[in-house]
């Protein structure tokens, strides 16, 4: 039996790898395109933001010009800025699998995988987990307003471009991703006619026709807005037990960058793998014997520079 104060063991490391290693050609997390990963080695401690903006800085005349006469030249210093971070404890809700349970219904349906399920249980557990710290820290930055997806003819691009427009000017960086939830992608398909008429599909007098693509609506945020469109569809359970989408009517516009260059959010953790899915031994005054299975790991979601990034307040 195993002693409740000791270490699990391990039962899948590396599992994140894939989800967070982009050099290992891994593909991230949908919240990992908005905040993206970097390492910590402590638990608690600092994260060096590039606080030098990426442009031509005319207030410096001369800054790397040679001098004939042996005058001193002027230089443009690179400065970061030092965020505080603390790592916190992230579980997910532990998952029983009985032996007598998982005997009975393995014997009845052979194709049945139980622990692979109480496995993929966790895992989507903890992935709801990062999306709840990640939409709080969204909504954390300066409301740009609301963005009406219910009237067919909001002009979606020329908003979101006017306003990278304005972010661009203040830091020299562009906003690369749009991040809504399902419902708006659904919106966005059926019910805009810009998008529609990009697609070449608006009939008579702008009116609706049909449905695009999901693909088409990708392609117009490519194309016109000048980002990439992130869809999260993640579906959650709330504290009152009702489901929905824990993107709903929030949604996120802002610069997204790897390693030191500027993001408006990162993810901090010890390494890419940012969890690791344990099982223990079920104990009989738990239900046992059996397999408890559950997921941890050490992180923090940050504002690494609020000038890039904003969130729109969408009406569906």
């Amino acid at each position: 039996m195993a002693n409740p104060t000791e270490a699990l063991p391990t039962l899948f490391r590396g599992l994140w790898k894939k989800y967070t290693d982009a050099e290992q050609g891994g593909v991230p997390l949908p919240e990992l395109r908005i905040a993206p990963h970097v390492g910590q080695s402590s638990q608690a401690g600092s994260y060096q933001v590039l606080s030098t903006r990426l442009w031509y800085d005319a207030q410096i005349q001369n800054a790397g010009a040679g001098s004939f006469d042996g005058a001193p030249r002027e230089f443009q210093d690179l400065t970061y800025d030092t965020l505080s971070t603390a790592l916190r404890p992230f579980r997910s809700v532990p998952v029983r699998v009985t032996e007598s349970i998982r005997n009975m219904l393995e014997a009845e349906n052979p194709d049945l995988r139980v622990l692979d399920t109480a496995r993929e249980l966790v895992e989507r557990s903890i992935r709801g987990r990062l999306a709840a710290e990640i939409v709080a820290e969204v909504e954390a930055l300066s409301d740009t307003g609301a963005l009406d997806l219910s009237a067919v003819g909001t002009d979606i691009g020329k908003t979101l471009a006017e306003k990278a427009d304005t972010i661009q000017k203040t830091t020299g960086a562009r906003p690369n991703i749009f991040c809504a939830g399902r419902e708006a992608l659904t919106r966005m398909k059926t019910n805009n006619t810009k998008i529609q008429s990009f697609m070449g599909k608006a009939g008579v007098g702008g009116a609706l026709v049909g449905a695009v693509s999901d693909q088409a609506v990708s392609d117009y945020f490519r194309e016109v807005a000048d980002c990439e469109l992130v869809i999260i569809d993640r579906v959650t359970g709330s504290a009152a037990g009702a489901a929905g989408f824990q993107w709903n009517t929030t949604a996120f516009f802002g610069v997204s960058g790897q390693g030191e260059m500027p993001s408006c959010l990162k993810t901090c953790s010890p390494d890419s793998d940012l969890f690791e899915v344990y099982v223990d031994t079920l104990r009989a005054f738990e239900g046992g014997p059996g397999e408890v299975f559950s997921a941890k790991g050490l992180l923090d979601v940050v504002t690494a520079d609020d000038n890039l990034g904003t969130y729109y307040t969408l009406t569906l």
